[in-house]
Order: structure tokens, then C-alpha cells, then sequence
């Protein structure tokens, strides 16, 4: 797990997979934290998905990656990329009250 959590700091090469549905897409290197906003102020969220620029579907989000964010891993981005991704642990869309998989957002993974 720290291996693949330590793939992600500023300077590392970029890896693409060769398989599944993220073939060509980066999977470990450089990841910022987000986009600035018009007022200057960082744009968080990114999840993995929006890193490796591929499409999704969650209840309580637009569906498909922002090309803004394509590159960058919010917090819990970079923890389901860690975990869910490489690790294999499986993810929630949103709230998982069964507490079986890792949930989408930052708040509902600290319960």
C-alpha cells in the first residue's frame, strides 16, 4: 500500500495501464491537487476517476470527468485511488452504511 501510495508526488513519470476499461489511461504519477477557480481559490474533489479521465455514473454528481481536473486527485480521490485502484478494496458511489466498501467522499470515509 505505501508503494502505491508514494506514486503520486510532483516529478513522477507518468504509468498507463494496458488494461480493462482504463487501457492508455495513467495510473501512478504526477497528481496536483486541483485547478484553481476564477477567484483563485483550488477547486478540490477530483477524484480518480477525473485523474485518469474516464467516465462514471453517482447519484449526486454530474457523470463524466472534468478535463479541468485530469491530472489531479482531491483527498479522497487520492485515497480511492490508492485503495480502491491499486489495492482492489471495493467503492461506494456515495454513503456506504453497510460499511463494506470505501465510500466517494472524504466526510463518509472518516466515519
Amino acid at each position: 500500500m505505501l508503494a502505491h501510495a508514494a506514486m503520486f508526488p510532483g516529478g513522477a513519470p507518468a504509468v498507463t495501464t494496458g488494461a480493462g476499461s482504463a487501457r492508455g489511461r495513467q495510473v501512478p504519477g504526477e497528481a496536483g491537487y486541483g485547478h484553481l477557480n476564477p477567484q483563485g481559490h483550488r477547486y478540490e474533489g477530483a477524484d480518480f476517476h477525473e485523474y485518469m479521465g474516464i467516465g462514471w455514473t453517482f447519484d449526486d454528481a454530474p457523470t463524466g470527468p472534468s478535463s479541468k481536473q485530469a491530472g489531479n486527485l482531491g483527498c479522497s480521490g487520492y485515497t480511492r485511488m490508492v485503495y480502491g485502484y491499486h489495492m482492489v478494496v471495493p467503492l461506494a458511489a456515495g454513503e456506504d452504511t453497510s460499511r463494506q466498501r470505501l465510500p466517494r467522499r472524504s466526510r463518509d470515509m472518516a466515519e
